[in-house]
C-alpha cells in the first residue's frame, strides 16, 4: 500500500545549535497534533515516514517503564512491538498496520495529552543527558 507524504520542514540536523533530536520531534508531534491533518495513527505515520518506527517504539515500550500496575496491557503492546521489529528485520522502508490500526484516532483529549506527556519525558531525558 503506498502512502501519501505530508512535507514537513524540518531543516538540516545541525541547523539550531543546543537543539536535540527528540525536542526537534516534540516540536513537530505538538505542530502535528495542533495542525489540521489527519489525527490518526495512520496520519502519524505519514508524517513521520521512517521515523515513525522509533515513534511507535517509544509510545509501545514507553509504559512498561513506568513503575505502575498496568493490569497485563504491557504484554500486548510488547507483542505489537516485536511485530514491527519484525519489519524493521525485514527492512521495511515503512510501517505496515492493519487499516483498522492505522483509523485508530490519535486527536482526542486523553490522546493528545498521552503523547505530549510521553514526548515532554523524551525531551527531559535527553536534555539529562546532555548535560552529563
Amino acid at each position: 500500500m503506498a502512502r501519501t507524504s505530508q512535507a514537513v520542514s524540518t531543516g538540516s540536523l545541525g541547523a539550531k545549535s543546543g537543539t536535540t533530536g527528540a525536542m526537534r520531534l516534540s516540536h513537530e508531534l505538538e505542530g502535528w497534533l495542533r495542525g489540521d491533518g489527519d489525527k490518526t495513527l495512520g496520519g502519524l505515520i505519514d508524517l513521520f515516514e521512517e521515523r515513525s518506527f522509533a515513534i511507535l517504539f517509544l509510545f509501545l515500550l514507553g509504559p512498561s517503564a513506568l513503575p505502575l500496575p498496568t493490569g497485563g496491557v504491557t504484554q500486548v503492546l510488547e507483542v505489537i512491538a516485536i511485530v514491527l521489529a519484525l519489519q524493521l528485520i525485514a527492512n521495511r522502508d515503512c510501517v505496515w498496520l492493519p487499516r483498522r490500526w492505522e483509523a485508530l484516532d490519535l486527536g482526542g483529549d486523553k490522546q493528545a495529552r498521552l503523547l505530549r506527556g510521553l514526548m515532554t519525558l523524551c525531551g527531559d531525558w535527553s536534555e539529562s543527558r546532555d548535560r552529563v
